[in-house]
């Protein structure tokens, strides 16, 4: 997936260098070096982080089959 970003990243800037992409989406995240993220201002102007979530971080539950009558 962060291939994929990346590639978005470049696309959407394409007179710009891979390592300004790299420098202006992607940061370091809880020990991952290639989180996409971003900075913002929140609600009551401050500066925010604003991460993308990592579906890979979910845990998989599995259910029981519900038998009817």
């Amino acid at each position: 997936m962060k291939l994929y970003l990346f590639s978005w990243a470049k696309r959407r800037h394409p007179n710009k260098s891979k390592t300004w992409a790299m420098k202006r989406y992607f940061g370091s995240f809880k020990r991952d070096n290639w989180t996409f993220m971003c900075k913002g201002t929140g609600r009551k102007g401050k500066q925010q982080l604003y991460v993308l979530y990592d579906i890979s971080s979910t845990p998989i539950t599995r259910h029981i089959k519900v038998k009817g009558k």
